[in-house]
């Protein structure tokens, strides 16, 4: 059974679904969407991405017609996010002195390999941050990005130690970062599916 929400108000932009065994799921329409599209993210309601030249209920129609693979989806995405909290917490597990070892080693090893420079190395266990650079290049890193693969482990280290040459997350650190790491605005996309601990 699905439940269709009210419009919020008289040229709505947002509408709510009720899906069994998947929950509220936003029908959006947005400037930038050309077409239908289904969005399932971790710890993040499922969306629905809808032009505005497409009606509320044809979104609704094309919404019930994946309904398969919408569950399919879902589930897999639920399984991902028990997973992910549960290596979270598996962190207060290891060693601090275990965790500064690894992350360290492997900071100096990119810094080397690229001839990059930095300050003091702090690691704490954060709700916020995966990582970041004082003005004075000193570097802060999260204890859980030890539960993150490899290949963003170094994303995240190569982040900050570009940040020491530039403050900022403009163009030109992008380009700083890319002579690099090709592939880092794929890694920083694939960065955001992992949730920092909220408690």
């Amino acid at each position: 059974m699905s439940q269709i929400g009210n419009e919020l108000g008289k040229k709505a932009t947002t509408k709510i679904v009720n899906v069994e065994s998947v929950g509220r799921v936003l029908l959006v329409k947005t400037k930038r969407a050309r077409h239908l599209r289904i969005l399932i993210r971790p710890f993040k309601d499922v969306r629905v991405t809808v032009p505005y030249s497409v009606s509320f209920a044809f979104a609704q129609e094309f919404l019930f017609g994946h309904i398969d693979w919408l569950k399919e989806q879902y589930a897999k995405m639920k399984a991902f996010e028990a997973q992910h909290v549960e290596e979270l917490e598996q962190t207060e597990k290891i060693p601090a002195k275990q965790i500064r070892q690894e992350l360290v080693a492997m900071l100096e090893s990119l810094a080397r390999i690229h001839g990059f420079e930095y300050g003091r190395v702090t690691i704490r266990h954060q709700k916020t941050r995966w990582g970041s650079c004082s003005g004075t290049n000193n570097i802060n890193l999260n204890a859980h990005l030890i539960t993150l693969p490899i290949e963003l482990i170094e994303y995240v280290l190569l982040h900050e130690l570009v940040h020491t040459r530039v403050k900022n997350h403009s163009r030109k650190f992008w380009q700083e970062i890319h002579k690099y790491m090709p592939d880092a605005r794929e890694r920083d996309k694939r960065l955001r599916s992992y949730r920092l601990p909220l408690v």
